[in-house]
């Protein structure tokens, strides 16, 4: 009997039952008849595209029946996959990606941006695995002629690839092969007894491996997959609930959140409940297993699910690890791979049936991990050793004592120490590292400890979020002075195990509980979180609090207050006085923020502001991201120029404002702004009198000047250059770095300029600046202090329930194919409109009740809504993000990058969503000082293929230009300045000049070259003429 593939098992279960349900989502419901033409048509797709035997595909898949039918599509297609989890940093996604080189990418459309930017082609999984057109439902499977356009199965071949922590700080890809996977198939069926009428939940990530059960397994015994739809609670009590509605007959869920649940409501049609991966606690055992079969199935990825189960289980206990599953063999060995005497410790080694064929890439490893099987007398037989302490029992079933080796497993998870301490390692500011897991069960924990600079214990945590997946990333880190040794000199890791973290790391030091909600809530807290000392500033999440933890803390606070706390409000940012504050209320107003004032910090340091580290770290890893920030203003002077005097004018600007001393440096984990006391900007001077073209010259000599990279490092980041056109006609070229001057700086830098030279070239000294004005750091010190407020944690709450949904790619036309990285290259185009059409924007705009802003960006939306076809548009505007008026005086980096949302839908008057622009205007303006990048991280925006997360298109509504600037004797007029750079796709800044707007459109070259730039201005002037028509003149064409 030749051995069958997985889609061969389920295609042969069609045939037999072609009408019973298998896959359902709560939208839709198809029977195997249907699976079987969706996903043959799917498979016929995937091959168009190049999918043949050999060939990966990697996969981003909602919870759906298209996700079914994505995966068979793929398998019969003969090619193979690997699935890319969302909630993953980018980082790891792409090394995944770079290391299986996938020909193809598949994902279903709200999930585009999980699979990284590589270059390879991507196809939404909602067109692959849609039914075809043409075969109406119910009718007959295509016939052989055209199903022999898909390849034989082969038993051999790879059916997809597990990544699974790794020891050396890599992921390690488990690959599973068609054979393993389907003799588990239908092995696990009788065992858990599925078939026709089982009603099976589909609950693990395609990140597990556990869809060999839950989802083929399930399918080859004739049961029904049932896949929650979007929306459902699947870590909390709402998963109950949707037991019981979808009449769940068989499930797998990880023993942790067993013990947090409640069978409330009941759910009767729950016959088979099966957990994995950890002990599931005597209390949870005892309340799940009441009434049903509760099965403990035993197994590392690498013996494809499960090697041993049982479902034995004394009253108040819960099943052991169990006896082998049919056709898998357990030896119990000693270090020498010997048998040990029964009821002796050993490291349990599986073989028989079902091992995977080792890790992909690494035949050393593969080798070490499955060595020959030495009592088997089947050639190739091998054994897999998994690095579990077990015993046998008398009765034949085995015991778990623990790992013999590093790995450690929280809630569920296999984490390898390794992995995490070379992660920890690779920051600046770490000497050494341990990493424990504390407490077991729902309250396990992993507790980073390290010996490096103070704060880094602070900053870790958000880097390694940026690496490494949720479950690897310490609940908390401690700093020690020096790790813990045992007798032989290595790191004593029952010490740290059995260290008490008291309270948490970071930690917001602020009073005690006071109020009776207060000090209820922090007893609950302590209680649940096993920390002591909670305070009133402390966060569940800082104190190490996860989403299975909140869910105790949800049920006891509903008990104790009778007000529901939700999850999201637990993990988000507000503090525990004020949760309290709302459980005391049942609501309640959040306080404003601050305002901003001058400190009394006076040193030659100071901590970087939430802008500037996000700006410095994009600018650290691409030089061409660093000169796309240099802030470039040219001046075009011509009549009788004091030179000396602006000289010394220009000297001023540096010695009066700290920004322009400036410097940046990491100061172990810790980014730092060095203000030096005084620096050197001598304007340089050139004289291009003699170039044939002496104004065409200059402006290719500004552009230059421009685009010369500044090192962050040392100060001062602002530099002067004179260039002499004619005997009175010259170009003023200044350059800065946005990194300490913003484009609104611009207006403040003109003015000082014009002020201090006037002062010079009469011979005198400028009036000083105050000195109690505002300075950067204040804003730095600022942003630290407000870090969690109230009002910050309304405005991430506003931010991502606006953008809930929300398209993050624009995925503008391009001109060519685009490279795999944002490159930074570019260039603008501009056009001056005529009087007419700022006439009619500004009329338009107060008839609507907006601002000439909000007319530009509707227009803007249907700009990209005509490029891209779609309807629901992302724009980003830079925002002030000055919280004061004082602040309106001091050059610095205050702006931060707010996200507009334009939702044209049906509208068959455009003008008629103005209103709701000005709406969303009004909140922007609300919450304008949430971090852009908090904002990117809550709503989960990876930078897909163009590089940047979230937004691609911006609108800059600069306002007049430069009407600060002034030399006095002279004339003077702004040039705008080309440095050859992008800093995103497409951006659109409105200018006022005179009584006219000039339009000026930077472009990515990834997307546009000139020609195509020029056509995009010209459909967007376009548009705002069609928007104003009919109210004033709009202008000259």
């Amino acid at each position: 009997m030749s051995r069958p593939t997985i889609h061969g098992l389920i295609t042969a279960q069609a045939r037999v039952n072609p009408d019973l349900p298998a896959v359902e989502d709560g939208t839709e419901c198809i029977d195997f008849r249907e699976l079987e033409r969706r996903s043959d048509a799917a498979a016929r797709r995937l091959r168009e595209h190049g999918v043949e035997p050999g060939v990966f595909v990697a996969v981003s898949l909602e919870r759906s029946v298209a996700m079914v039918v994505t995966l068979l599509g793929v398998l019969k297609a003969g090619g193979s996959y690997v699935a890319l989890d969302v909630a993953h940093p980018e980082a790891r996604l792409r090394w995944i990606v770079e290391d299986v080189a996938p020909r193809l990418a598949v994902a279903s459309r709200t999930l585009r941006d999980a699979v990284p930017a590589t270059g390879i082609p991507l196809l939404a999984a909602e067109d692959v695995a849609g039914a075809p057109e043409s075969c109406a439902p119910g009718t007959a499977p295509a016939p052989p002629g055209n199903a022999a356009e898909l390849p034989d199965g082969d038993p051999e071949r790879l059916a997809f690839i597990t990544y699974t922590s790794g020891t050396t700080g890599r992921p390690k890809g488990v690959m599973a092969v068609h054979d393993s996977v389907a003799y588990f198939m239908g092995m696990i069926g009788p065992y858990l007894g599925l078939g026709p009428g089982t009603r099976f939940l589909q609950f693990y990530p395609l990140t597990w491996e556990t869809q060999a059960l839950d989802i083929y397994a399930v399918l080859a015994a004739g049961g029904t997959v049932v896949v929650p739809p979007a929306g459902t609670e699947t870590a909390g009590p709402g998963l109950v609930q949707f037991l019981r509605d979808a009449r769940v007959t068989g499930a797998m869920l990880p023993p942790a959140l067993l013990a947090e649940l409640t069978e409330e409501p009941p759910v009767p049609t729950l016959h088979t409940l099966a957990y994995i991966g950890e002990r599931c606690r005597p209390q949870a055992a005892e309340r799940w297993g009441r009434g049903r079969r509760l099965v403990n199935l035993y197994g590392p990825t690498e013996v494809t699910v499960a090697a041993s189960a049982s479902d034995e289980r004394r009253p108040g206990e819960a099943p052991p690890i169990g006896k082998p599953l049919p056709g898998r063999e357990l030896h119990v060995l000693d270090e020498r791979m010997r048998p040990v005497a029964d009821g002796e410790p050993g490291e349990l080694y599986v073989g028989g049936r079902g091992l995977a064929r080792g890790y992909w890439g690494l035949p050393e490893l593969t080798a070490r991990q499955f060595p020959p099987d030495p009592f088997s007398g089947r050639p190739g037989a091998r054994l897999y050793r998994t690095g579990d302490r077990v015993r046998l029992l008398p009765d034949g079933n085995l015991d778990f004592l623990g790992r013999v080796d590093g790995q450690l497993n929280v809630r569920g998870q296999r984490v390898e120490r390794g992995e995490v301490e070379a992660a920890m390692a690779a920051h600046p500011g770490v000497q050494s590292c341990a990493v424990v897991v504390q407490g077991d069960g729902p309250d396990a924990r992993l507790v980073g400890f390290v010996v490096g600079t103070p704060g880094i214990e602070e900053e870790l945590p958000g880097r390694l979020a940026e690496e490494l997946p949720p479950v690897m990333v310490p609940s908390f880190v401690v700093r020690l002075e020096r790790l813990p040794l045992n007798q032989h000199g290595k790191v004593d890791l029952a010490a740290l195990r059995a260290h008490r973290v008291h309270g948490a790391g970071p930690r917001t030091a602020g009073p005690a509980p006071g109020t009776v909600p207060e000090k209820e809530l922090a007893r609950i807290w302590e209680d649940v979180l096993g920390v002591e000392g909670v305070g009133t500033a402390d966060g569940f999440r800082a104190l190490g609090g996860t989403s299975l933890q909140a869910i105790r803390v949800q049920n006891r606070v509903r008990e104790h207050f009778g007000v529901p706390l939700t999850v999201r409000e637990l993990l988000g940012t507000r503090t525990l006085g004020e949760l309290a504050a709302v459980l005391a209320a049942g609501g309640g107003e959040r306080a404003a923020l601050p305002p901003l004032t001058r400190t009394d910090d006076a040193g030659a340091s100071h901590p970087a502001s939430l802008h500037q580290r996000r700006l410095w770290a994009q600018a650290r890893m691409k030089q061409a991201a660093s000169v796309a920030y240099n802030e470039t203003s040219a001046l075009h002077v011509t009549g009788p120029l004091d030179v000396p005097a602006l000289r010394r004018a220009v000297q001023d600007l540096a010695d009066r404002h700290e920004a322009f001393r400036s410097s940046l440096h990491l100061d172990g984990a810790d980014l730092r702004v060095d203000v030096a006391p005084q620096v050197t900007v001598e304007m340089a001077e050139e004289d291009l009198t003699g170039s044939p073209d002496p104004r065409a010259e200059a402006a290719r000599r500004a552009a230059e000047l421009g685009a010369e990279p500044f090192d962050l490092e040392r100060a001062p980041l602002f530099r002067a250059a004179l260039l002499t056109v004619a005997a009175e006609e010259r170009v003023l070229v200044l350059v800065t770095h946005h990194t300490v001057a913003d484009g609104l700086s611009q207006d403040v830098l003109d003015l000082d300029l014009a002020t201090c030279y006037a002062a010079r070239r009469e011979g005198g000294q400028p009036a000083p600046r105050p000195r109690d004005g505002l300075r950067p750091r204040d804003h730095a010190l600022w942003q630290r202090a407000t870090a969690g407020h109230p009002a910050l944690a309304a405005g991430l709450d506003h931010w991502r329930a606006l953008l809930d949904g929300a398209p993050t790619e624009a995925n503008l036309p391009t001109a060519a194919p685009r490279p795999a990285s944002f490159s930074h290259r570019g260039g603008r185009v501009e056009h001056a409109t005529g009087p007419g059409l700022r006439a009619a924007v500004e009329g338009l705009a107060r008839e609507a009740g907006t601002t000439p802003y909000g007319v530009c960006l509707l227009a803007l939306a249907l700009l990209v809504s005509r490029l891209t076809g779609r309807r629901d548009v992302l724009v980003a505007s830079p925002f002030s993000g000055r919280p004061s008026r004082e602040a309106e005086d001091v050059i610095g980096f205050f702006t931060n990058t707010v996200v507009m949302r334009v939702t044209l839908d049906d509208a068959p008057e455009p003008l008629s969503l103005l209103g709701t622009v000005e709406e969303r205007i009004q909140e922007a303006l609300e919450h304008q000082y949430v971090p852009f990048n908090d904002v990117v991280r809550a709503v989960g925006a990876r930078a897909g293929v163009s590089g940047q997360p979230l937004v691609q298109v911006v609108l800059a509504h600069q306002g007049p230009l430069r009407p600060r600037a002034a030399l006095a004797g002279t004339r003077v007029v702004p040039w705008l300045v080309d440095n050859g750079t992008a800093k995103a796709d497409l951006t659109v800044e409105i200018n006022e000049v005179g009584d006219e707007l000039v339009v000026v459109l930077p472009y990515s070259a990834d997307v546009m070259d000139l020609p195509s730039a020029e056509r995009v201005l010209a459909d967007y002037i376009g548009i705002l003429r069609e928007l104003t028509a009919g109210r004033t003149d709009a202008g000259e064409p």
